[in-house]
């Protein structure tokens, strides 16, 4: 079965976090295994499910006592994503934090910030790759995000890595 993806777009102070959340809750309770990822910069997910801390790694929010529907919840943050793939590869000694203390990839993390929207497709399809038996991942994006912006900003970054700046 294939992950069923819901995405919540549109102005600021619709309800678009409290509805994704609620979906989610819903969802899981139904015994459904839900990813809820927001990549709303204002962090408002925490709020929304009463939780104290909510970090970018997809950490189980809630789980039936049956263990068939489960809720796990993530706020899109780049620069720990980042952090995160770079561990993941495995420095050796102190390569990792010597990177991590680097200005330069302090500065690139500071950057990478500012394109959630571009790179939130990336981190939605490493979603399913970490999380395979996802049946529902939902979506909660920032303010004034439109669809069709949301869509092909995947296209833009592929453009990019194509480009001969990288080269």
């Amino acid at each position: 079965m294939k992950t069923r993806l819901h995405i919540f777009l549109g102005a600021g102070g619709v309800g678009k976090t409290t509805l994704s959340a609620s979906l989610a809750i819903h969802l899981a309770f139904q015994g459904r295994r839900v990813g809820l990822l927001s990549i709303d910069p204002a962090k408002r997910l925490k709020t929304a499910l009463g939780a104290d801390h909510i970090d970018e790694s997809g950490q189980i929010f809630w789980k039936s006592e049956t263990g068939d529907g489960e809720l796990r919840a993530a706020v899109l943050s780049l620069p720990d994503s980042l952090r995160r793939w770079i561990r993941d590869e495995g420095l050796e000694g102190d390569h990792e934090q010597r990177l991590f203390e680097h200005p330069l990839f302090q500065t690139v993390a500071e950057k990478i910030a500012s394109a959630t929207e571009t790179l939130a497709p990336i981190r939605m399809a490493e979603w399913i790759e970490q999380f395979p038996d996802t049946d529902d991942l939902i979506i909660d994006t920032a303010p004034g995000l439109h669809a069709v912006d949301f869509l092909i900003r995947p296209e833009r970054l592929l453009a990019f890595f194509d480009s001969k700046i990288l080269e």
